[in-house]
């Protein structure tokens, strides 16, 4: 039985370029569905508002998508950090997800594929770790498999109305 390392091996991740906008908003939406909220159920234009948000900004968004027997399976955005040095300046793991089973490719090796990918990016730019957005669920396994470090943390926020 192969090991979640060798099935993770198997699916290929690859840098979303910004001519490929439509293909991550297409892909952003699928994420959505699939944590059952639907962006759009009247008039369908989330696609192309997330294609047009994100292509002006990819450069501080990089996004990767991964790919098994010729299917989407799975994407990752992040965001760079603009200031170096600056507490809390790491990369920020905003979506990170599986898109969905009957993929042939596990998800949980579609999650690690995409961890070693946005890591290992970081990690070339200098950085020592990458965050992970409160809302981005990655599997125990994964966790365990690229040795993170999870703890609680307090979050605090401002309100801009009395």
């Amino acid at each position: 039985m192969p090991t979640l390392g060798e099935l993770a091996d198997a699916v290929r991740v690859r840098v979303v370029n910004d001519d490929e906008a439509l293909l991550l908003g297409a892909l952003h939406k699928q994420v959505l569905l699939r944590a059952g909220t639907d962006p759009d159920p009247e008039r369908p234009k989330h696609v192309r508002a997330f294609a047009s948000a994100w292509h002006p900004r990819a450069a501080d968004l990089p996004a990767w998508v991964a790919e098994h027997d010729g299917q989407h399976v799975g994407m990752a955005l992040l965001r760079r950090t603009m200031l170096p040095h600056l507490p809390g300046a790491a990369p920020r793991l905003l979506v990170l997800s599986a898109l969905g089973p009957g993929t042939g490719a596990g998800e949980e090796a579609v999650c690690l594929a995409l961890v070693r990918q946005v890591v290992g990016w970081a990690r070339q730019r200098g950085a020592d770790r990458v965050e992970v957005a409160d809302d981005v669920a990655l599997p125990g396994p994964v966790l365990d498999a690229v040795r993170a470090s999870v703890r609680q943390v307090r979050s605090v926020s401002l309100p801009t109305q009395p």
